[in-house]
């Protein structure tokens, strides 16, 4: 049964859609698909790289967003894994670099679009995500509003259903004390990322010096592969969005991230008031517009909202 296209109306010039993916014999429904997620400078880039063997993603040595765009790097199956998923050998890894929703160069609502069109791409073209992996650095000293807000679209993006194929990855792990990682990642796991774990997420440690943890991630996704256990349907996000037709303001990340930008711009509107100086001010007016155009952006029709409620 063909599925709903109203989610083509969002396509934009430049995005990565699915059927642009080169195809090869084995046929696109046989990729391995595996997103990869997080704030930006947390080593998404770098694991890519590390496991293909190949500079593919651009790294930064900064803050500074590196990926603006999401990119599917394309590998075969790693010869040293070859033995061990003899089933598998002839399918195609397709790793997804992503921007984080703290990124340079777009808003978060244009990010959220690129990844919704992409994955709703995916799904029209009954093309699986295999595994989802969402990366955090270890070496981060206290846990900021952005680094809330990545994993909190990431979860909304999933939804619990998907929870169990998810891989949290903790990075510069040779940039610390093992002892205080060891306790980061304690709080990590009892706190910050509890939901994931209870919800059947596991986690693994990478380290620059150490590319055999980057292949542990990858081989834990391919027995999920390999025993068929990738079986828990789509993505909340590609079923609001392609089954409900919903638009993606009134998906669970829309919402999210409107409530959030909406926060954002209350506390901007009381810090323009409260500059000490015209220069600052104009400064803080300017960020404050950037938040109302986004907020804007993600309005919706009163008939969209309608549906969307006849929906549920």
């Amino acid at each position: 049964m063909a599925r709903n296209t109203k989610w083509k109306r969002d396509i934009h010039d430049g995005d990565l859609i699915y059927e642009e993916v080169p195809r090869s014999h084995d046929g696109r429904q046989d990729d391995i698909v595996i997103p990869i997620m997080g704030p930006t400078g947390v080593g998404k880039s770098s694991f890519i790289n590390t496991l293909t063997g190949h500079s593919h993603a651009r790294v930064g040595e900064s803050l500074t967003s590196c990926t603006r765009n999401l990119q599917a790097i394309i590998m075969p199956l790693p010869a040293e894994l070859v033995a061990e998923y003899t089933s598998l050998a002839y399918r195609r890894i397709v790793l997804v670099d992503t921007p984080g929703f703290d990124d340079t160069y777009s808003d978060d609502g244009e990010i959220l679009r690129r990844i919704a069109v992409w994955l709703a791409s995916c799904y029209d073209e009954r093309m699986p995500v295999s595994g989802l992996i969402y990366m955090g650095d270890i070496a981060q000293k206290r846990i900021h509003g952005s680094t809330r807000l990545n994993l909190e679209m990431f979860q909304r993006l999933c939804g619990k259903k998907s929870f169990q194929s998810v891989v949290l990855v903790t990075t510069q792990w040779d940039t610390v004390q093992r002892p205080l990682g060891e306790a980061r990642e304690k709080e990590l796991l009892e706190s910050f990322w509890c939901e994931l774990v209870t919800g059947g997420a596991i986690t693994k440690r990478v380290q620059r010096d150490n590319p055999g943890g980057h292949m542990d991630v990858l081989r834990h996704i391919l027995e999920y592969v390999e025993r068929d256990l990738t079986s828990s349907g789509p993505l909340k996000i590609q079923k609001e969005y392609v089954d409900q037709s919903k638009r993606i303001p009134l998906t669970e990340a829309g919402k999210k991230l409107k409530y959030t930008l909406a926060e954002l711009r209350q506390m901007q509107e009381n810090a323009v008031e409260e500059a000490p100086t015209e220069e600052r001010r104009e400064e803080l007016r300017r960020a404050l517009r950037a938040t109302q155009v986004q907020l804007y952006r993600m309005k919706v029709s009163f008939l969209d909202k309608c549906k969307s409620v006849f929906q549920r």
